[in-house]
This record gives C-alpha cells, structure tokens and sequence, in this order.
C-alpha cells in the first residue's frame, strides 16, 4: 500500500460502497468513526446501544490482582507510563508508574500543574514538592468545608482513627456555634486530655494557656492552674463581679489572700491569743510577695500600702473580744491593731466591713504578718472560716 493512498474498511451493503467503520490514511493514522484520522488513533462517535456507555471499551482479562486496559508512555518508556484499570475487587485505578502523577491543564502548548501525587503518596496542591501527606500551597490558601445539613461538620484530628483519642474543630449552623473538643475521655485526677494554647518564641512552642482536663481550671502563665482560673501576672479588667469581698483600687501591686478551708486553733489558755493567719488561695502582682507557710507579706520601702483584712469565726463558748493586728516579721513589733469586736457565743459572724484598713508607707523593705489577737484570756476553740477571711494589699505608690 503506498504513503499517499488512502485505504477504507466499509461493512456489507448490497450496493457499494457501503458505510464506511475503519480508515487508514497514508500516514498511518487509524480512524474509527473519523475519515481524517489527526493521530495514530482516532476514535469518534458514541455508543449505538447506551448512552452511558462509553465510546471505547478495553477489557484486560488477566486473573492477576492489577489489570491495566490502557497504558500512556513517552518515548517507549515503560517506567514513565500512565495507566488506566481496575484491580482484582474493581476498583478503578489511575496509576503512574515509578514516577509522580501531575494534574493539570494543557492549553497552547502549555502544561499548568493543580494537584500532584508522588511517589511517596504525599499530595500537593498547588506544590511540586509536598513533605507531608497532604500540602496546599497558594496565596490564598483556604480549604473549605461545607455541610448543607447544618448539623455539624469540621476537622477531626485523630489517633488511631478514634472519635474518642483526638481534637476535633466543628461548627453547628443550626445555632452558629464554633467548638474545640479534645474527645479524650475525663475522670477525676485524670492527667491526660489537656488543651494547650502555644506560640513560637524564638523557636520554642511556648504554652500561653492551658485547660486542665481534670475540673477545666484555666492556666495563664502557668500550665497547672490551681484555680479555676489562675494567672500569673498582670491582670486588667474594668470591674469584678461576683461574691468578692472587698474592693478593688488601680494599683502598681496587688495581693489577694484567702482561706481555701477553715483553720481551727485549739484552746489553751491565752496561746492562741497572738496567732499568724496563714491565707491557702493567694493571687499576687507587682513587688508585693506572700509566704503560705507563715503568713509573711514582703513590702518594699518607700512605697504607700492599702492593707485590707476581714474575718469570719465561729466562737464555741463566752463572748470573746477580736481584733486583726498587724505586725514586723523580724521581732513582732506591732504596727496597728484594729478596733476590737465582740463575736457572740456559738455565732457564725462575719464582718460587715473590714476589721482592718489601714494605710501603710514603711521606710524601709519589711515583712509583715497579720495576727488574730484575742482582747483577753480564753480558754475555747476557734474556728476561722473561709468565707469572708481575706487580706487584701494594694500598692498605691
């Protein structure tokens, strides 16, 4: 057959020429449903049965776990080939071979990449290189999420493929609501399933905020909150509300001290009648430093104190005469003493206001200590409650 003949495959007809199915042009290019095959293989039509079916149908009959209909090289390459099959369980397959599968689109000579897949599986969209299993890369590289059920969609982060082991971030569109959830199951003394909240400090991930798993205390500063909410520093805000007693004074430093429990004090005589306060739940800014072991409170000279103090007893038998003293750490001498009051017999008192607010500028650096004294000898037991026993200490300059 010569380059320059054109040769036609036609089916039966009575009458010739018949149609035309197959054509085979003079520069080899085969074209089925084509007279003017453009490549090697040219296929044109649909199907005559179904139109879901597709226009060419390639069938691999191999029993082996990969059958692969068709395969597209470069050059007779076998190990660059893009091959289209099914596996064993059919399964449809797009596989590359050895090398990285490139998406894209082709257009006026042109290839621009959307989507790779290497050959380690890792997936990049918008990246050439992706080092994880899946890298998005873009100047606005946003991923969107969308459920049209507005039941609650988002991200899971899971261990193990465990709705229980991982973080999840979700919304609900039904109430416009955002979570975060550490699915970890909590129990009492629990000490896994903690939230931490953390930025890069001179390249160290370094803890801002942290949730106990264990009560949900919330830590600033500090990553074993022993409060519900427990800062360490500064704390600004433009009122308190709640059941705090007290007030609360713009100051260069600020120390709260309360009682967590009741402290009972044993009778015997007149030794209980000079005896340190100790406060368990103290929260501190600034210079103004508390020891939790003996009540001492440091203060620096040459500034201007607020001292705050109230208390709250339980008096087992006699009325008996109390008052708050303040007094010098290094040799007990007493810098004020509060008017005394007279707490009934089997009462529960407490303070209407502070038994104790003075005003104090110490010359030099000194530690202090608040001590209940009793007005005279008592021989009964008692017992200072939580509720309502604080110290407050506000520098004012």
């Amino acid at each position: 057959m010569a380059n320059y003949n054109i040769d036609a495959i036609y089916n039966g007809s009575t009458s010739l020429p018949g149609t035309e199915r197959v054509r085979i042009d003079g520069a080899g290019n085969i074209g089925i449903g084509a007279s003017t095959p453009l490549t090697r293989l040219f296929v044109s039509g649909s199907s005559s049965v179904n139109e879901n079916l597709p226009t060419t149908y390639i069938r691999n009959s191999f029993p082996g776990t990969h059958g692969y209909g068709l395969s597209v090289s470069r050059n007779g390459s076998d190990t660059s080939a893009l091959c289209f099959g099914s596996d064993s369980s059919l399964n449809s397959i797009i596989a590359s071979n050895n090398t990285d599968l490139r998406i894209g689109k082709g257009q006026s000579n042109t290839f621009t990449e959307y989507i790779r897949v290497n050959t380690n599986g890792n997936v990049g969209i918008g990246t050439s290189s992706p080092n994880t299993l899946l890298n998005v890369h873009g100047a606005n590289p946003f991923v969107r999420i969308n459920d049209t059920s507005a039941t609650g969609h988002g991200i899971k982060i899971s261990y193990n493929n465990s709705d229980t082991h991982g973080l999840h971030l979700t919304y609900n569109g039904n109430g416009a609501q955002s979570y975060i959830d550490n699915t970890y199951g909590v129990t009492s003394g629990q000490v896994y399933g903690d939230i931490y909240f953390r930025q890069n400090v001179s390249g160290v991930m370094t803890t801002r905020m942290t949730i106990k798993a264990d009560g949900g205390s919330i830590g600033i500063g500090t990553t074993s909150p022993a409060t519900k909410l427990d800062v360490v520093g500064n704390v600004k805000a433009t009122s308190f509300t709640g059941s705090f007693s007290g007030s609360i004074v713009k100051s260069l430093g600020y120390l709260y001290a309360g009682r967590s429990t009741s402290q009972t004090i044993p009778a015997g005589g007149s030794t209980w009648a000079n005896v340190n306060i100790t406060m368990s739940k103290v929260y501190a800014s600034g210079s103004i430093g508390y020891n939790s072991t003996n009540g001492v409170v440091s203060l620096k000279a040459r500034a201007v104190y607020r001292i705050t103090a109230a208390l709250s007893i339980n008096n087992s038998s006699n009325n008996i005469g109390l008052n708050w003293s303040l007094f010098k750490h290094s040799n007990n001498a007493q810098i004020a003493q509060s008017i005394a009051t007279d707490f009934p017999t089997y009462a529960f008192y407490t303070a209407n206001m502070p038994m104790l607010d003075m005003i104090y500028a110490p010359t030099s650096s000194v530690d202090v200590k608040l001590r209940c004294t009793a007005a005279n000898t008592q021989t009964n037991v008692l017992q200072i409650y939580s509720e309502n026993t604080y110290l407050i200490v506000q520098q004012l300059a």
